[in-house]
């Protein structure tokens, strides 16, 4: 508990608060929301047919727990991609899994990079 005579600093005479720029805070939201890898001469927006057109091997890991990227959504994309294997990552830290913070999550994660790896070295 602080004695009466102690003096507490707002926080904004601690340090100077950044100048926020809301254009630059909505940029990275509008890129997500328009990225479609089928918006291009080459697919038309045959969103499928460019998931297909994507062969290099890869391991699909979204978290069990995520709300914003589900499962299923990658489910049915993998479902497209010629080389590609869905491995949901069993967590309960949502869209934070993966990120390195969970010893648990990390090892799943390092597995399967493992994995690819030592295909890349096999030739595969």
């Amino acid at each position: 508990m602080l004695r009466e005579s102690a003096h507490v600093q707002p926080q904004s005479e601690l340090q100077p608060q950044p100048e926020v720029q809301p254009q630059s805070e909505m940029q990275p939201q509008w890129t997500w929301q328009h990225t479609d890898i089928s918006a291009n001469p080459r697919f038309n927006g045959d969103f499928e047919e460019a998931l297909g057109a994507i062969s290099p091997r890869a391991i699909v890991m979204p978290s069990t727990t995520d709300l914003y990227f589900r499962v299923r959504d990658n489910e049915l994309e993998v479902q497209h991609m010629p080389n590609a294997e869905l491995r949901p990552i069993p967590t309960i830290w949502g869209h934070a899994a993966g990120r390195g913070a969970n010893p648990v999550d990390n090892a799943f994660v390092d597995a399967a990079l493992l994995e690819l790896l030592e295909g890349v070295g096999a030739g595969r």
